[in-house]
């Protein structure tokens, strides 16, 4: 066998190695081949090539090195980008992107959340397919000569495979389907998770390694200069000083819990689901409002914490958590001299809570690690203790939804995996809620407070709501996960009746209606949305619009506007 036989041999083996683990974390990731209505030859060809490609690419390194025992270095490489892209997939149902290193540093804390989705068996098994690959490799060839020209070639034909599939892709779809084609590299400008090329909602399944190909530039473009500072215009100070008043000593005595709970969506929020959650909103002295648009950009769970707090929104690039965790904040909490507590299910260190808990004006900070039932008995224990103030995040329902085998619903074989755990996983969370909201009817103390129940933010992405609606729609089933929507209960002894309301509002909305239940109308700061409460408001043109209330938002927040 000649030295140029011997290359071609190891270039075959390595490409089939790589493209043989793109398949298996993508099974082991979305538990399906192709996307939701994704069907025919253009479609499964789209599909393949980014895999064929990025295969391909990594192999061709087999053309450029003469003593082949360097290619175990790359081997093992991708073998930790795989394994590291797996877990993150299991924990946050998407793959890796450049913001997710943008913020790698700021999640110390956070690894304990991580590990509980190793799965030993599955994840060293991509590390043995690698080491068998070089022995066999180390065994029958050693050095041979480099080949540039086929080294070219191969990069050539592997860029043409990524473009030509979503080039087979548009043309999969109907005409009256078909997205717009795009031969730049696809760069975020805040709002969407980007991993490459524009393939709309086929991006986040194509292909595992061909993601670095794109991540690296759009990560150097954010870290060379893309989020900067900006000044506040005359028209911007003038808006936002609409929304400010004289600054007072307001305090309030009303009592106040918040619980946010992570990644809930309004759909299923009904008695077969959720029954303790669903059956506060039939009660006396409760809003409940089940169509509120999500106002999260970068960092979900801290951005949606913000919003509540404080009624601003998030920057439109980057975190504010981490860019601005000394600047000044308005907060509902701020308006109370009793002490604050804030409850955490996770490290302080978990988006810089440390610093945005005491920016917020929680005092106190108290940490549990465990199924939200231990959350829901930590947060019955301080109340009764005579805490008055007190914010609580939920952690169980958090991708990929492993506390779902404590559900006592039924596992549906045939319902979509993700959408089968997502479901029974909330049904657990909803066994834990209920052993402090089945208090409103019996204690007598606990209905004195104003009590928030909402989310921080939805979790399925389009993709998978088309796939889950086809389902819903196909068996029967009178679901509508194709809302991106969350809920909002709101108990509050000075709400009269049963409120619900139906029409699309804003997460920024909760702060203002909050914010007037705790009678804090004189407040300095009165948020960018209106409050609930108020009848004529829902039936008026907004004063400040969403793209406004963003806009004003972020220059806020970047001129640390309340610290003057």
């Amino acid at each position: 066998m000649t030295n140029k036989q011997r290359n071609y041999l190891v270039f075959g083996i390595f490409a089939l190695l790589f493209f043989l683990k793109n398949l298996v974390f993508h099974w082991f990731s979305f538990y399906e081949w192709l996307p939701a209505g994704e069907t025919g030859f253009l479609a499964t060809l789209a599909w393949l090539l980014p895999k064929i490609g990025s295969a391909i690419f990594f192999a061709s390194l087999t053309f450029l090195v003469k003593d082949k025992r360097w290619l175990v270095i790359p081997a093992f490489v991708i073998d930790i980008w795989c394994l590291a892209n797996w877990i993150y997939m299991r924990n946050n149902n998407f793959l890796l992107d450049s913001f997710a290193f943008n913020i790698v540093g700021n999640l110390n804390g956070y690894w304990w959340s991580c590990i509980v989705f190793v799965e030993l068996l599955l994840d060293i098994s991509i590390f043995v397919s690698s080491i068998l690959v070089s022995i066999l490799v180390f065994r029958t060839i050693h050095k041979t000569e480099c080949q540039w020209a086929a080294a070219a070639i191969v990069l050539l034909v592997s860029v043409v495979c990524l473009y030509a599939s979503e080039g087979l892709f548009i043309l999969s779809k109907d005409k009256d389907q078909r997205p717009s084609f795009r031969w730049d590299i696809a760069t975020r400008e805040g709002r969407e998770r980007v991993y490459g090329i524009d393939y709309e909602y086929l991006v986040s399944e194509t292909s595992l390694l061909s993601m670095p190909l794109f991540l690296i530039p759009d990560y150097l473009q954010i870290r060379s200069g893309k989020i900067y500072n900006r000044d506040m215009m005359p028209e911007d100070l003038s808006l936002a000083q609409t929304r400010r008043k004289p600054k007072s000593e307001v305090n309030h005595s009303d009592k106040l819990i918040i619980v946010i709970c992570e990644s809930l969506e309004n759909w299923l929020v009904r008695p077969d689901i959720m029954p303790h959650l669903s059956a506060i909103t039939q009660l006396d002295h409760v809003l409940y409002a089940n169509n509120v648009k999500t106002q999260i950009v970068g960092a979900p769970s801290a951005d949606g914490q913000m919003i509540i707090n404080t009624g601003l929104l998030p920057l439109t690039e980057g975190y504010t958590c981490f860019r601005y965790p000394q600047h000044d904040y308005p907060s509902l909490m701020k308006m109370t001299t009793d002490s604050t507590v804030m409850l955490l299910p996770h490290d302080t260190s978990v988006w810089n809570q440390a610093k945005m808990s005491i920016a917020y004006g929680y005092d106190t900070t108290i940490i549990y690690s465990d199924v939200d039932t231990a959350l829901f008995n930590k947060l019955n224990e301080i109340q009764q203790s005579g805490v008055n103030h007190i914010q609580c995040i939920t952690q169980s329902t958090h991708a990929p939804f492993v506390i779902c085998s404590q559900s006592q619903l039924k596992e549906t074989k045939k319902m979509p995996i993700f959408m089968d755990r997502f479901i029974r996983a909330f049904n657990v969370l909803d066994e834990g809620l209920g052993l402090f909201v089945d208090r409103i009817a019996t204690d007598s103390t606990l209905r004195e407070y104003t009590i928030v129940i909402t989310a921080d933010h939805h979790i399925l992405y389009h993709e998978k709501r088309e796939k889950y609606q086809k389902y819903c729609d196909l068996n029967g089933l009178d679901y509508t996960p194709i809302s991106p929507a969350l809920p909002l209960i709101i108990y509050s002894p000075k709400i009269e009746g049963n409120i619900h309301i139906s029409e699309p509002v804003y997460q920024m909305d909760i702060y203002p209606t909050v914010l007037h239940l705790l009678g804090g109308d004189d407040y300095e700061w009165q948020g960018f949305g209106i409050n609930l409460l108020d009848s004529t408001a829902l039936t008026q043109p907004r004063i400040i619009d969403e793209a406004t209330a963003f806009h004003v938002s972020d220059l806020i927040i970047r001129n640390n506007w309340f610290a003057h």
